[in-house]
């Protein structure tokens, strides 16, 4: 990621970041609820509240307004948390965030953006020497260890939009740094033979992995190979779990990308295949205890 980006995210305009966000994150609702287009907003709260019970709850502006997250523990670990807002006997719903099951991995805290309703935000992590952002739902209740330059264990998954199988390609490389080096290799290790007896390098696009951010902040443009692939149902809908990973060539970060059917259309993913498509990345810590409700 560039100093740019960096500066357009963390330094710009946070409240239209989150616009943004609730935007995308309205199209991700309509992935795993059955929403429909003339659903009232009292159809909504009856859809994502549906089943739900007190999960956690914290004060977060004195002793007078607290929220409280509501989970469906039946549907764990793919739900959704409903963060309602108390003040005093009235109650108003916040947000409905997405709870996926992801795998452990570590990354370098480089910048972290916590966003105007206190309890999301975003932050930049470096694996080795790359640098991506990715989303984190409750960040203000560790913010404590999210500190600059300090490795730190997340939980990452991922949403995958228009999802496409890629074909495998064949590029001959004759000028450039890469060229020279593949060459000067060449006749180090065949000295019998000459510069013309290595016209160019052959790279291939099979199981070649890039992750590059898109539009703005969490969202990136993946393509990658299928490590694992599975079906299941995630509030009624079918969705594919691929195991993908990010690198930057020495360090392997793995995590679950989530990709509804109608995402796929009539392709079904397959292990082995190359994939492409929108990542939406996501770390997630788990509520600390000490907010849990007990059941």
């Amino acid at each position: 990621m560039s100093e740019q980006q960096k500066d357009f995210i963390f330094d710009g305009n946070k409240a239209l970041f989150r616009e943004e966000h609730d935007t995308e994150k309205a199209g991700i609702l309509g992935q795993f609820l059955n929403l429909s287009e003339d659903m009232t907003a009292e159809d909504f709260l009856e859809e994502v509240l549906d089943g739900t019970e007190p999960f956690a709850a914290t004060q977060i502006i004195g002793g007078e307004t607290a929220l409280l997250i509501q989970r469906n523990v039946s549907e764990s670990p793919n739900c959704l948390d409903c963060v309602l807002k108390i003040e005093g006997e009235n109650w108003s719903f916040e947000d409905a965030l997405l709870r996926l099951e992801g795998l452990p991995g570590k990354i370098k805290v480089e910048s972290v953006c916590s966003w105007p309703n206190r309890f999301e935000g975003e932050i930049v992590g470096a694996l080795g020497d790359r640098e991506f952002s990715f989303y984190v739902p409750f960040l203000q209740f560790f913010e404590d260890e999210v500190k600059l330059g300090k490795e730190v264990p997340f939980e990452f998954a991922g949403l995958l939009n228009k999802v496409q199988k890629v074909q495998p390609k064949e590029f001959h490389i004759s000028t450039g740094p890469l060229f020279e080096m593949a060459r000067t290799q060449f006749l180090k290790d065949n000295p019998e033979k000459s510069a013309s007896d290595f016209p160019y390098v052959v790279v291939r696009t099979n199981g070649m992995k890039i992750l590059n951010p898109t539009r703005y902040c969490s969202w990136h443009m993946f393509q990658g190979p299928v490590m694992e692939c599975s079906e299941l149902l995630i509030h009624g809908h079918p969705f594919y779990r691929l195991k993908i990973q990010i690198t930057d060539g020495d360090e392997d970060l793995d995590l679950f990308a989530y990709a509804s059917h109608k995402e796929c259309g009539d392709y079904i993913p397959q292990v082995g295949d190359d994939i492409c498509g929108e990542l939406w990345l996501i770390g997630y810590k788990e509520i600390p205890d000490y907010l849990r409700l007990k059941p």
